[in-house]
């Protein structure tokens, strides 16, 4: 038999001006089979005799059972084309076919004949049906969280040809960006040791271990009317945790589009653990952060595919306040600095890039879905990681019941914070248990066979869905708050821990962001309202000669001033002295004007003393019914004069709180 010989190919993520060119080549060595309405467990069993027999030759290296495709390695490289040939013959077999390798870092990569094509505002879609029939391919899927964007579909036994095909497509003047769908395993970003993370300080024997102020948030809120979406392989939702009445809400598997969010392999166990982190409702052995929040199960496929995008999108188009997502590309070996994967950069293709900027501009009627991603867990920079590292994704980094960074976690610039979970030895390749019990699937399935919980997950995906509940006990009391609200705020509502070794510049660590998440401080911030420093300027035994006013948090887009309310002259801004006139009641004659994109949330309220020789200013948010629904430019003022009341200072205050 004559050995194919195929040529590199090349594919490019983020169309023609700024995309990256990947050079791919057949990989020698990996084989991919794909079964005919047959789980991959029991393809042996359905092949002949002589085909059975090919299967001693080959041993699995990862699998996407959801869709019965199973990635072998051969023992020996010329065996290739003789096995699939022979293969190809079977019944149970719908396809036997090459992997692919990304050259730089010799990832495997399957492709599924499908195309992401995306054309020019304006290029209608009849013109896209004739597009496609001249190339033998059908309108797959439209993405309708991104404009003129579509899945495509080539005729069955396309092979290799689709590398080539999606080149030519890309090369007309119309198409904008155009790639061949390639799957990734998927790296779920879990440790194998126990997670710990509800208790702010625990003195159990010698150790003090740190966790997060949960219960003090907890008397404030508990998740109340937030809905948090968590992308992963599925969630248990028979476990006893999740069967509060409207507990789980809109659930989807974006691999198969059905109304289920379920486990359907052995390996589906990570999204029941996440799931249980951020929401858990408390019933029985475990609690999540936020107990009283909603779940969004989503069950999506590997790396790179349409799903993931759909997944995204979902969660958007059915209400999530907050999206977790506590996987992405490979990791390197974290003990290991000489692993070459630590190096390897891998963007975000197309599609899942055009549905994260969905969710962060059109999630929460406008606001903006908080989209949270695991760091990871390869003690790399988080540069080459296109998901953790897109602009207004909140990446979430791991520390440990110490208080140090965990060791495998990942760092960068676009880490935000970090959440306690399992911790590690630079000197051995395992993992101290320091965690408490989360969700597990139930029954014989899950972590720990014949038990519903599990004290064996870690890493940075038990960070980042511990991070998406405590925003989830924010949102919950201050629901209008948009998604670029929350990283400055996190800026004030950490606790920066790790010391020196934090390498904090200008408030912010490679290694935890702006510090460990305390939701109970943010609540605190944001309840206090905002009390503006004011003072004045009295002579003894003369009248009032002069008053300014100081903003004392300054995350909101927010700018106040000030001025006599008949006076002709300027207006002074936050913190300038505005000077008396010389006439009687000059504090009561004072306007304030607050201007600024935050200003819609806002009342502000100036309150005089009795005897005319003292002002109090507070802002007050508004109630969520008056700025849930406003549709508001971005460029467009917005301006409010106020005028003070003469009130009691003392029964100011208590009104404030």
């Amino acid at each position: 038999m004559t050995r194919e010989v195929l040529p590199d190919a090349f594919f490019c993520y983020g169309g023609k001006q700024r995309g990256r060119t990947f050079q791919v080549s057949p990989a020698k060595d990996l084989l991919v089979l794909r079964t005919r309405d047959l789980p991959l467990g029991l393809l042996r069993s359905a092949l002949s005799q002589d085909s059975a027999i090919l299967m001693d030759l080959i041993t699995l290296q990862f699998a996407f059972p959801e869709v019965g495709v199973g990635v072998f390695q051969l023992r020996h490289e010329p065996q290739l084309d003789p096995i699939r040939a022979i293969l190809k013959k079977e019944p149970a077999v719908r396809f036997a076919g090459r992997v692919w390798r990304e050259k730089l870092s010799a990832c495997p990569l399957v492709y599924t004949e499908n195309l992401f094509i995306r054309c020019r505002a304006g290029y209608s879609a009849l013109n896209l049906e004739r597009l496609c029939t001249s190339y033998g391919l059908q309108i797959w899927d439209k993405l309708p969280f991104a404009g003129n964007a579509h899945f495509l579909k080539a005729p069955e036994h396309t092979g290799a040809a689709v590398f080539s095909l999606a080149q030519v497509l890309l090369s007309r003047p119309e198409v904008l960006s155009c790639y061949p769908e390639l799957v990734v395993p998927r790296n779920l970003h879990q440790v194998d040791a126990r997670q710990w993370y509800l208790r702010e300080e625990s003195r159990e024997g010698a150790i003090r271990p740190r966790g997060v102020a949960v219960e003090r948030a907890w008397k404030t809120s508990r998740g109340e009317n937030t809905v948090v979406a968590i992308i992963d392989d599925g969630v248990d939702l028979g476990h006893p945790e999740f069967q509060l009445k409207g507990k789980v809400v809109f659930p989807r598997d974006t691999l198969r589009d059905t109304n289920q969010a379920i486990p359907l392999v052995p390996d589906d166990n990570h999204g029941t653990c996440c799931a249980g982190i951020a929401i858990a409702q408390g019933s029985d052995a475990a609690s999540g952060v936020a107990p009283m929040a909603q779940l969004i199960p989503l069950r999506s496929g590997g790396l790179g595919s349409l799903s993931e995008a759909k997944a995204i999108a979902w969660a958007v188009d059915h209400g999530a306040d907050i999206i977790s997502c506590s996987w992405g590309p490979p990791d390197g070996i974290w003990y290991d600095p000489a692993s070459p994967a630590q190096r390897i950069a891998f963007p975000i293709p197309d599609g899942t890039r055009l549905a994260l900027k969905y969710a962060l501009k059109k999630g929460r009627f406008g606001r903006g879905c908080i989209v949270l991603w695991a760091a990871g867990n390869g003690n790399e920079d988080i540069r080459y990681d296109g998901y953790a590292s897109f602009p207004g994704v909140l990446a979430v980094a791991a520390c440990d019941y110490r208080e140090n960074r965990a060791p495998y976690s990942d760092f960068g610039k676009n880490v935000a914070c970090c959440f306690p979970s399992s911790s590690g030895s630079h000197n051995a390749r395992q993992y101290v248990a320091d965690g408490i019990w989360t969700t597990d699937r139930i029954g014989q399935e899950g972590y720990e066979p014949g038990g519903d919980y599990t004290g064996t997950f870690g890493g940075t995906s038990a960070a980042c869905p511990g991070a998406a509940g405590a925003i989830a006990l924010i949102l919950s009391q201050f629901p209008w708050l948009e998604t670029r609200h929350v990283r400055p705020m996190l800026r004030y509502c950490c606790d920066p821990i790790g010391g020196d070794a934090g390498g904090y510049l200008d408030g912010h660590s490679p290694y935890f962001g702006y510090g460990r998440i305390n939701p109970a401080k943010a609540l605190i911030l944001l309840q206090e309202v905002f009390l503006l420093e004011t003072t004045w300027d009295k002579p003894l035994g003369q009248s009032m000669a002069a008053f300014r006013c100081k903003f004392r948090h300054t995350f909101l887009l927010l700018n106040l001033s000030y001025g006599l309310e008949e006076g002709k002259g300027r207006r002074c801004a936050a913190g300038e002295w505005l000077y008396s006139d010389g006439k009687p009641g000059f504090l009561s004659r004072i306007s304030f004007f607050l201007e600024g994109r935050d200003a819609y949330l806002f009342h502000i309220k100036p309150f005089v003393s009795r005897d005319g020789n003292a002002l109090t200013v507070r802002l007050f948010w508004k109630r969520v019914d008056d700025v849930s629904f406003q549709k508001k430019s971005n460029n467009a003022p917005f301006s409010r004069k106020l005028v003070p009341s003469a009130h009691d200072s003392n029964s100011s205050s208590k009104m404030a709180h």
